[in-house]
């Protein structure tokens, strides 16, 4: 099943308004909370309930800094995966550093999963 959250915000000011089953509903209701709230960061998240991966249920979610030489610098876990809304791994480059969430069985996992994407990153980037 499908569901629809109208959210308001960004960052830690962003909140969830209102939550529908129907994608017209929540057209609506967006609408209503864009000219309620004065926000110009309203939108609309959908989200399938039945979109997950089951290999993934119950293991840990890390999150994991590298410096730019690939140096760990943070391998942390995390209480709450809903912030990151996916259930695998992503990467991006924030300030040099690389930022990576991800799923493992462990903190070693992790760090290993970690290095590897970049690498792989740094040599697609570079076309090897």
């Amino acid at each position: 099943m499908k569901v629809y959250i109208i959210t308001a915000g960004q960052y830690s000011n962003n909140r969830i308004c209102a939550v529908a089953e129907d994608p017209e509903k929540a057209e609506i209701l967006r609408q209503i909370y864009d000219r309620k709230t004065g926000h110009d960061h309203v939108e609309i998240r959908e989200y399938d309930t039945d979109d997950y991966d089951p290999e993934y249920v119950g293991r840990p979610f890390y999150e994991v800094w590298l410096d730019d030489k690939g140096n760990l610098m943070l391998c942390d876990e995390q209480d709450d995966t809903c912030w990151y809304g996916d259930m695998t791994y992503h990467f991006r480059r924030a300030d040099n550093h690389f930022f990576i969430t991800l799923y493992a069985d462990s903190e070693e996992a992790a760090v290993k999963i970690a290095a590897e994407t970049r690498a792989k990153a740094l040599a697609e980037k570079l076309g090897l």
